[in-house]
């Protein structure tokens, strides 16, 4: 049997309907505006998941008790320092962080393989409807009926659960196209989550160009993700150093660094975007005067906040994160990169750094692949994260688990 049709079988829907419910749910709890905005839906798939997992009768691993503890401690710690018990926020930290962990233990290794097929067909429903949005003059405004009719998205009628309805345009910029924000509450937001999907597929078929990574990088492009293009460069150009051959390294690898050279340089989505962000941060007298508008800005103001309680973080709650909340604007608030070891300080950042690191070790290991290339996926997906909450979101939390699912097994350096 070819290696086609064996995979046909293996992840075919009507043999695996609830893998794909599974991975489906997971990953509608992390970008649709809809599902995540209700965190009733967080907590039902907990209580659902963890039920069919204590039905398999599999045990839990090292490293969930070990971020059950952490998350303990962390609370503990933050209610004592702050004199301050926020139920909703403790209550969805255990719930964010343990959840994932149920997922992928009900999926098993095969996790990345139905996480490709889900985004893959979420990202052919994108083209759908964004092609015509493009082509035809109002059918944006044609395709809010449809959460209109649905009330999935109450306060702007842009997102019925599939698909985003997007009005914007590349930033700053003269390019009549709107951007692509799949099933996710924003452009960037899907940029990411094509990202990770481009990332399983590399490791799973061992090359990049494949036909599923071909539809997720157009799909990319149409994104206009600042994060996300940088992102791509990153992942490309290692790839091309550590994988590809020696011709390629030599062709292929400076071809990639001058097309990216020319794309960033060229649109001012890119060059002048992140230019203006910068002369923000270096006009700014004194670290607490740069504003907290803008992802550069807003990360390093982040990063500042992060020193406050370098051990123990600031907690969730916008009571304990931010000593002036009640004064601040919407789009004053951030969840990047650098938000992290303040809600939750340094030693669990970098335990959650350390555990994808190892879960993408073994991944490529396992597929018979340089395992020093974890380092660049882990700096792949913090770059993403420089706009987007990705580090608190159900999808990207497991990746703490992956090497959870070869407990006992040490086959990778």
């Amino acid at each position: 049997m070819k290696n086609k049709d064996r995979e046909n079988i293996i992840f075919a829907f009507k043999y695996n309907k609830s893998k794909y419910f599974v991975v489906t749910t997971l990953f509608l709890l992390s970008t649709s505006v809809y599902f995540s905005a209700h965190v009733e839906y967080l907590t039902l798939a907990f209580m659902l998941f963890g039920g069919m997992f204590i039905s398999t009768g599999k045990k839990l691993s090292k490293d969930f008790i070990i971020i059950f503890l952490a998350l303990t401690v962390l609370n503990l710690a933050n209610v004592i320092i702050f004199k301050f018990f926020p139920f909703r926020t403790v209550a969805g930290n255990y719930i964010r962080f343990l959840m994932p962990f149920f997922v992928i233990m009900l999926v098993g290794q095969y996790f990345p393989h139905y996480f490709v097929h889900v985004v893959k067909f979420f990202t052919i429903i994108s083209f759908i409807f964004y092609i015509p949005a493009n082509l035809i003059p109002g059918f944006n405004d044609l395709l809010q009926n449809i959460p209109k009719l649905l009330g999935t998205d109450p306060l702007e009628n842009n997102h019925f659960i599939i698909y985003q309805v997007e009005y914007g345009k590349p930033w700053n910029t003269n390019i009549p196209i709107f951007r692509n924000s799949g099933p996710t509450g924003e452009p960037g937001e899907f940029a990411g989550y094509l990202m990770l999907a481009i990332i399983f597929e590399m490791i799973i078929k061992r090359k990049l160009w494949t036909k599923n990574n071909i539809i997720f990088t157009i799909a990319l492009l149409t994104t206009f993700s600042t994060t996300g293009y940088i992102a791509f460069f990153i992942l490309l150009s290692a790839y091309y150093l550590l994988f590809s051959s020696i011709k390629s390294k030599i062709i292929l690898f400076p071809l990639s660094v001058i097309l990216a050279f020319n794309i960033y340089f060229k649109y001012e989505f890119m060059y002048e975007k992140v230019d203006l962000q910068a002369q923000t941060v270096i006009s700014a007298k004194s670290i607490n005067d740069i504003p907290r508008e803008g992802r550069l800005p807003n990360l390093i103001r982040n990063f500042r906040d992060s020193f406050d309680k370098p051990i123990f973080g600031k907690g969730r709650n916008f009571k304990t994160r931010y000593s002036n909340y009640e004064m601040m604007e919407a789009k004053e608030f951030s969840n990047n990169v650098a938000s992290f070891p303040v809600q939750f300080g340094w030693p669990f950042f970098l335990f959650y750094s350390f555990l994808i690191v190892k879960g993408f070790k073994i991944f490529l290991y396992r597929n018979k692949l340089n395992t020093k290339y974890a380092y660049v996926l882990l700096f792949t997906i913090y770059t993403l994260a420089i706009g987007q909450g990705f580090l608190l979101t159900s999808v990207f939390i497991l990746l703490l688990y992956f090497r959870s699912l070869y407990i006992g097994k040490r086959e990778y350096k």
